[in-house]
């Protein structure tokens, strides 16, 4: 099994392949954890995924059927439109593809379980899902393809699941997540907490980075001031803020 850790739902998304522009992108969102470990875990994603895709090409092209799982997160959603696309420009019509999407939900000894993205389903019980796996035809594909063309040319900052649908979106696109949230807090309130609660309460299928980012914006803004900074070896947003809104 490879994984493509590459948030393709996050910046710039012109690159046909795996190119300079996506690791930019992996390095804005490591930004916020100490330099040397923020940009060597983007450049570890960014090598790791040109090696699994090199591997994944020469076993398609020698007959291997290719199962992605993906869900309605918007990175899998994302990653599953990117490869398409990819395959489609391979112009391998032999290359077989099966799809296995993540349920909205299931029953557990009774309890209805709802899962966001298969990163929060445990490795042992992945063997249960192939069940809902679909041969995809080639008018998927073409379609896929050229949808995932369509938001290249859009290239918005962000692309979000509206509907079930991907869609390009603007940068401040969770903005009022957040700033339904900051009105809830004391003057002062710690940034770590208040990103997990956002995660927690909202389930946005982003990242607590990308939403630190957007917490920086609104420092620079003026809408936010910082009274302390996060230790040297913590994540920038483990610090103390204050409202000036």
């Amino acid at each position: 099994m490879f994984g493509f850790n590459l948030a393709w739902s996050v910046g710039s998304i012109r690159d046909c392949g795996i190119g300079m522009e996506r690791l930019s992108a992996l390095e804005q969102l490591f930004s916020t954890y100490p330099e040397n470990v923020g940009r060597k875990a983007a450049e570890d994603l960014y090598q790791s995924a040109i090696k699994n895709l090199d591997v994944i090409r020469s076993r398609a092209e020698h007959g291997e059927t290719l199962r992605m799982w993906y869900s309605n997160q918007p990175d899998e959603m994302c990653g599953m439109f990117w490869l398409i696309h990819l395959l489609e420009s391979w112009k391998q019509p032999s290359i077989k593809v099966v799809l296995v999407k993540l349920s909205e939900w299931e029953v557990e000894d009774t309890v209805i379980v709802r899962h966001s993205c298969w990163g929060e389903v445990e490795p042992g019980k992945w063997h249960n899902y192939p069940d809902l796996q679909k041969a995809v035809p080639e008018a998927f594909i073409n379609d896929t393809a050229s949808r995932w063309s369509e938001l290249q040319k859009e290239n918005a900052p962000l692309r979000a699941v509206i509907n079930g649908k991907l869609q390009s979106v603007p940068g401040n696109f969770y903005d009022d997540f957040i700033l339904r949230e900051i009105a809830l807090e004391k003057n002062e309130f710690r940034e770590a907490n208040l990103i997990g609660r956002i995660i927690a309460k909202y389930q946005p299928g982003i990242s607590g980075s990308c939403l630190a980012l957007r917490i920086e914006e609104m420092i620079h803004a003026e809408k936010l001031e910082v009274v302390s900074s996060a230790p040297e070896d913590e994540p920038g947003y483990c610090r103390i803020l204050k409202k000036r809104i």
